[in-house]
């Protein structure tokens, strides 16, 4: 019974070691909405300034009000229940986010990517590809 109660004690320290140390945000909540466990990047994401105490048992619907995609997806999920979900490419703030939450025994798993990056290249990429057939354009109305 002590081992068991050992293990338990070690698996919890090993998530809240992986969830405060990992680079994406994450959010463990429960079916009520409360925040069970968050980390730094996941608060800095959502734009939301409290430390990770002072998030005990918060509702995260409170949290994202000010974000409508996010708390509408967040509110059916949470009154559904047990469906995952998946936002692809959102902007929140000053960041373009991809957000998913997992179904766990008791609630969610929520995930956040930052993908600011990965957009900008894109956009870049968009503008060459475009100036490219502008100056091509430029090009063949000069032959003609």
């Amino acid at each position: 019974m002590k081992k068991n109660q050992i293990r338990v004690t070690e698996s919890n320290e090993l998530l809240d070691a992986f969830i405060s140390n990992t680079p994406f945000g994450v959010a463990v909540i429960d079916l009520a909405g409360r925040i069970k466990k968050v980390n730094q990047p996941a608060l800095r994401y959502l734009n939301i300034n409290l430390s990770e105490e002072e998030f005990d048992n918060s509702n995260i619907l409170k949290l994202v009000s000010d974000i409508p995609e996010l708390y509408d997806v967040l509110a059916v999920s949470l009154k559904d229940g047990k469906q995952p979900f998946n936002i692809e490419s959102m902007v929140v703030h000053d960041y373009y986010l991809t957000i998913s939450g997992q179904v766990i025994l008791d609630g969610y798993i929520v995930t956040i990517e930052d993908i600011t990056k990965q957009k900008e290249i894109e956009a870049n990429s968009i503008q060459a590809i475009l100036e490219s057939q502008e100056n091509e354009r430029r090009r063949i109305g000069r032959e003609i």
